[in-house]
C-alpha cells in the first residue's frame, strides 16, 4: 500500500509541475 501511495504522490507532483509549466509557457 505504501508503495502505491508513494507512486501516486509522485505522479500527482509530476502532473502538477507539467500544468504549471504549461501555464508559464502560455
Amino acid at each position: 500500500i505504501v508503495d502505491d501511495a508513494e507512486a501516486a504522490a509522485k505522479i500527482i507532483l509530476q502532473h502538477a509541475r507539467m500544468l504549471q509549466a504549461q501555464e508559464i509557457a502560455e
